[in-house]
Parts: structure tokens; sequence; C-alpha cells
């Protein structure tokens, strides 16, 4: 281990936890997500709190981690919050948990190539993002996605490739997006560190495993939400994109572009990371800056092809904004006068282009 690398505090990991707590506390006392529009999808995974799947409509029943792990708190705290609603308290925490840990992690991964100001910095701006208060712990699922995709850049990362098929697992048991996106993010990383440094075998294999894996817990929790087996291609069929993509984008890929580009989240979420994050890109390890790259225009796709309008910043988000928020910290960070300089750890891969801080 590096000796600037900052280690994964608990101390620091309740301190992110109650910061996210804090930014996610209106849900509790100044508004219902499930009554705002642009997160009506809380209704849904309401519902999967407070009762069955069977009583979900579409594809969200199945995203069952968060909903999960809020459950059986929900029972815990039901009766005993006052004017809290125990739901929407249990899915904040869990929440709350995801956002502090993918946070943690940025300043663990920054830490291998930037001071630890810097480091900390890229924490707090992944924190400050819009889509954090306003999606993450605003009762979706989305923080889990998050988590998943930075618990892949630091498997990567630390080349502990053993552990991609678990992650994996429990992404698709977050968000059924997270298969073809964590898939391209891994993909796109193997390949680019292979052009800096030998890739062994087992790298490749534990990414093919992983994939399998997390296709065959989609199939299983599709088959046991449904009550019966439930085939791969039916997962494709299920949601009918293209049928959803010719009605309501009403004309075509120009419209289904339009409308989220339009949309003010979308600029609310990348207007201040994104070109931050487009000046210090060169201060970030090439395979993580690359990987968010490509995994972000796949979830872009996705969400053209599907016309989700707005809601496409979320998962764009939860596969290149933490990387934006190291790349915009770092770069402001090199604004500072004598400022630390990090070191991209041996074994790793070559360290960023230019100099780190």
């Amino acid at each position: 281990m590096n000796q600037k690398q900052i280690p994964l505090s608990p101390i620091v990991w309740g301190t992110f936890f109650l910061i996210a707590f804090g930014l996610g506390y209106p849900t509790l006392n100044r508004y219902d997500p499930r009554r705002t529009g642009g997160l009506r999808d809380s209704v849904e995974y309401y519902k999967l709190v407070v009762s069955t799947p069977g009583t979900v409509n579409g594809h969200f029943r199945y995203r069952v981690l968060v909903p999960g792990l809020a459950k059986p708190l929900y029972h815990a705290v039901k009766g005993r919050l006052g004017s809290w609603d125990p739901a929407l308290f249990s899915l904040l925490v869990v929440n709350a948990a995801f956002c502090a840990t993918s946070a943690l992690l940025i300043l663990h991964l920054c830490s291998h190539f930037l001071a630890p100001a810097a480091a900390a910095l890229s924490a707090l701006l992944f924190l400050a993002n819009f889509s954090i208060s306003n999606f993450q712990l605003s009762g979706l699922v989305d923080s889990a996605e998050c988590w998943a995709l930075l618990a892949f850049a630091t498997c990567l990362m630390r080349h502990q490739w053993t552990a991609l098929p678990l992650i994996g697992v429990l992404a698709a048991m977050a968000k059924e997006t997270s298969l073809p996106v964590g898939a391209v993010f891994a993909c796109t990383w193997l390949l680019v560190e292979r052009k800096q440094t030998p890739v062994p075998r087992r790298a490749w294999l534990s990414l093919v495993t992983m994939c399998a894996a997390a296709l065959g817990t989609l199939l299983i929790v599709r088959s046991l939400v449904d009550g019966r087996p439930v085939p791969p291609w039916e997962i494709i069929t299920a949601e009918r994109l293209a049928e959803r993509f010719s009605t309501s984008a009403r004309g075509g890929l120009v419209s289904a572009v339009t409308s989220f580009l339009q949309d003010s989240s979308f600029w609310l979420v990348f207007s201040w990371i994104l070109p931050l994050g487009a000046l210090g890109w060169r201060l970030i390890p090439r395979p993580w800056i690359v990987a968010a790259g490509t995994s972000a225009a796949c979830a872009l796709a996705l969400g053209i092809w599907s016309s989700v309008g707005g809601n496409v910043a979320r998962p764009m988000f939860n596969a290149a904004g933490p990387a934006l928020s190291a790349a915009a910290a770092a770069w402001i960070a090199r604004r500072a006068p004598e400022g630390q300089r990090g070191h991209w750890p041996e074994g790793r891969g070559s360290p960023p282009t230019g100099h780190s801080i």
C-alpha cells in the first residue's frame, strides 16, 4: 500500500453516511418523492419495501437489492418514528449507506494518485452533485448501481479480479442496467490497461464469470418473482423497448435525443462536473477515465433507445460521475500553490498523463 493511501476508516465512512443522510433528509420532512414528477419510480420501490414484488409494476419489481435491505429496517422502526414515514426512512438509510460507501471508495481510489486533500475533495465533489441529493437519496435505487461500478473500479485498480463475480451478482439485483454498463466498464478497463501492462488470463476469466453470474442472477430473480422459469431472451423482450421507443419518442432518434438535452435535471447533474472533469481528465489513471466514458456512453445509448428523457442522467452519472469528480478535484488542486504530488502505485499500470497532484 502506498504510504499516502487513505485507509477505509469506519469513522470516515460514518461521517460520509451522516452527510448523505442529511442530504436526503428532505424526503422525511419536506416532500414525498412519490408525488414528485421526476421521482415517480420511488412509488414502486416503496411498494417493494412495504409489500411484495407481486404488487409492483414492470421491471421495478426485479430491482430487489435496495428495497430488500430496507425491508427489515422498515419492520423494525414501523410505528416508532413519529411523523417520519418508516419506509422512506428505511430507503434513505440504505441509500445513504451506499452513497457513503461510494464516497469512501472514491477517497480510497484517489489516494493512489492524488494528495490527501485532493482525494478528499474528490469524495466531497461527488456527494455535492445534484444527482446524489435529488436522485440517489430520494427513494430510488441508483445508489447501489453507482456503488457497484465503483466496486468494479476498486477491484480492477487493485487487481483483485476474483471479487468481480460477487459484485456482478449484487449489481444485477440492484438494477438490470448494471449488467451491460458494468460489463462495458470492466472490459474497457482491461483493454486499456493491457496497453500499459500485461493483463493475466485470470482477469478475463473473472470478467466472463462476472457477466455469467450477473445474467444468471437476473434470470433467477425474475423467475422467483414471476413464479415461473424465465428464459434469457425474455429479459429484453419483456421490456418492449423498441415499442416504447416508437410510441413514446414520437419522432424517432432525434426526439429521443432532444428529450434529454432539453431536460433541466440532465444539465443540473453535468453542468459543472463535466467541464471541470474535462480540464483534469489527463490527471486521472487512463483505464478509469476511459472506462467511465465508454460505460456512460453505453448508459446514454440505452437511455435513448428506451426514450427515458432526462432520467438518462442517473445511469450516466453512476458510470462517469466518480471519475469526473476525481478529475475535477485534481484540476482544482493543481491550481493551488505548492501542492503535494501523489504516486500511481506499482503494478497498477502507467501513471496518468501529465503530473499527478
